[in-house]
């Protein structure tokens, strides 16, 4: 298990806010001497070849995206950056604004549409692939009301959403926030913090998500992280899936696909993130809990003996 070292991009990143990504097969951290750092400039991965490492370019605008490919991510060796979602969404700076879907069209708070493409031309040249954060499970809060998106399109607390088209009846009858998490029913069929839960069993609903990912993969897009999956049953992730592979004529294995299943032991165990591997990765958050390697007074050092013991 190797453990990369970036040194100019680790302080580009601590100025910016930018986070890195931390896989089981990949680990970030300064140089601790000289010698390091000539040892991590011969192991940077050349462009053409992306490396392992995932950028998480968190509500950054696709035109600063496009600049660090070149300036940073590129020259660096980061093999992949993490963009937030790119649909419309409702109006508003915060960042939960990008996650409330009003179309699938591609223009964003962060950019057009055409920025976006440029981005992922620019981020290509510079050896560096496009992840994009989606969102499936959930459209607007109904607690939102009635209002018009980033780019125009009108939507309502009550199911409409003409620019996709979603009407009430593409959405799950339950109304109440999820409040028992120990109920698979309720944490799948009912809303997140207010959000419209789509009724993802439907085929019609699983078509319109599909149609917008392959539209992703068209621009270039190399995969997705997948917002809220434990929110959603196993076999309508799969269905998804399914049908993207279909519809981009691809090899449902072969697209990155990682989804984000918050696990909890004490919760149902139809929404543990063992279940969800079967369609793609799984984010990991239990490593967080246990940062003292990465914090302690010679942080280098213990992430190398984190990644012996890993294998």
């Amino acid at each position: 298990m190797a453990v990369r070292r970036f040194s100019s991009l680790a302080k580009r990143l601590a100025v910016t806010g930018i986070a890195v990504a931390m896989s089981a097969t990949t680990l970030v951290a300064l140089p601790a001497s000289a010698d390091e750092a000539e040892a991590n400039a011969q192991a940077r991965t050349s462009v053409g070849a992306p490396g392992d490492v995932i950028a998480i370019a968190f509500q950054t605008n696709w035109n600063s995206v496009a600049k660090e490919c070149t300036e940073a991510y590129g020259p660096e060796g980061v093999g992949y950056v993490q963009v937030s979602p790119p649909m419309e969404s409702i109006q508003g700076t915060e960042w939960w604004t990008s996650y409330q879907p009003v179309s699938y069209k591609l223009d964003s708070k962060l950019g057009t549409e055409a920025e976006f493409k440029t981005m992922i031309a620019t981020c290509n040249a510079a050896g560096v692939e496009i992840i994009a954060d989606s969102v499936i499970n959930h459209t607007t809060g109904a607690d939102q009301g009635e209002g018009t998106g980033v780019a125009g399109s009108k939507y309502d607390g009550e199911g409409n959403f003409p620019a996709i088209p979603y009407a009430k009846e593409n959405f799950h009858d339950c109304t109440k926030n999820i409040g028992d998490y120990t109920n698979a029913d309720e944490v799948q069929n009912c809303r997140l913090t207010s959000l419209q839960d789509l009724d993802t069993s439907q085929e019609y609903v699983q078509d319109k998500l599909a149609d917008y990912m392959n539209r992703l993969l068209d621009l270039g897009v190399y995969g997705f992280r997948v917002d809220a999956v434990k929110h959603i049953a196993t076999a309508d992730v799969a269905a998804i899936k399914a049908k993207l592979a279909e519809k981009s004529g691809r090899n449902a294995d072969d697209i990155f696909f990682e989804q984000e299943v918050i696990g909890n032991a004490s919760e149902a165990a139809e929404i543990q993130p063992s279940n969800y591997v079967a369609n793609g990765k799984v984010s990991e958050f239990t490593t967080c809990r246990s940062p003292s390697p990465a914090t302690s007074p010679t942080p280098a050092r213990a992430l190398r003996r984190s990644a012996a013991t890993a294998g």
